[in-house]
């Protein structure tokens, strides 16, 4: 199976609608990422929110959390500059 960037935004997606379910008694009901990032506003809110959470854990773990930033944003800047030079759905 080819991964696109795409694909990878829907898994997070996923991941990021449970956390939210489970951390918003309210929680808004947003059941899309295409809903999600209708709302730019919401979307900041509940990733930084997840990414502050994920950096407890990583602290928790002993792990650096500036650390483990700085592999996802190597992880992603790779996978943009991969779909960038041989397409999305490209078998790299």
């Amino acid at each position: 199976m080819d991964v696109t960037n795409a694909m990878r935004a829907e898994w997070a997606f996923h991941g990021l609608r449970t956390y939210a379910r489970v951390t918003r008694p309210s929680f808004e009901g947003i059941d899309t990422v295409d809903e999600l990032v209708a709302d730019p506003d919401l979307a900041n809110e509940w990733i930084g929110d997840l990414l502050g959470d994920l950096f407890h854990l990583a602290d928790r773990s002993g792990l650096d959390p500036m650390a483990v930033l700085d592999r996802a944003i190597s992880y992603y800047r790779e996978e943009v500059e991969e779909e960038a030079i041989f397409g999305e759905g490209a078998d790299y």
